[in-house]
């Protein structure tokens, strides 16, 4: 049961706002909003429009974590060792010691991104073929690059 203080609404909220029904705590319709238009993408658009309005809700909504993030993945791009593999050279790939395969860290994406990626595609298969086209679609994300 809500009490009065999670109920009342911030003063200098400007912005129109929503009880959230399972929490009990002032939230902006902003959240539903971006909610209810995920769903409206999903079913009119191709599952990669919808992926790039994700990261877009992910980056406005979290300005400075996106920031850092972007930060963390340059940083890790620089200190990544330079790996040969067959006659080409990589950062963020290794060659496994005990099995002698190849190991790579393709790329990085948001722990949220990945949440709502999931609560709305459940059925979706978050698997190597999906990694490969976030790539192609995502650049800033990615971590291997050929040297």
């Amino acid at each position: 049961m809500a009490t009065a203080r999670n109920t009342t609404p911030p003063n200098n909220f400007m912005t129109n706002i929503t009880l959230h029904p399972d929490e009990y705590k002032w939230t902006s319709s902003r959240i539903f909003e971006a909610a209810d238009k995920l769903v409206q993408l999903k079913k009119d658009k191709d599952p990669w429009e919808v992926f790039e309005y994700i990261v877009k809700i992910w980056q406005s909504t979290n300005p400075s974590e996106y920031e850092s993030f972007i930060v963390n993945l340059d940083e890790i791009k620089k200190t990544r060792k330079i790996t040969n593999v067959g006659n080409k050279q990589f950062s963020g790939v290794s060659v496994d010691k005990e099995t002698g395969g190849t190991l790579r860290y393709l790329l990085d994406i948001p722990v949220k991104v990945v949440q709502m990626i999931r609560k709305l595609y459940p059925e979706m298969n978050l698997d190597k073929e999906f990694y490969t086209k976030w790539a192609k679609h995502f650049p800033k994300m990615v971590i291997e690059k050929v040297v």
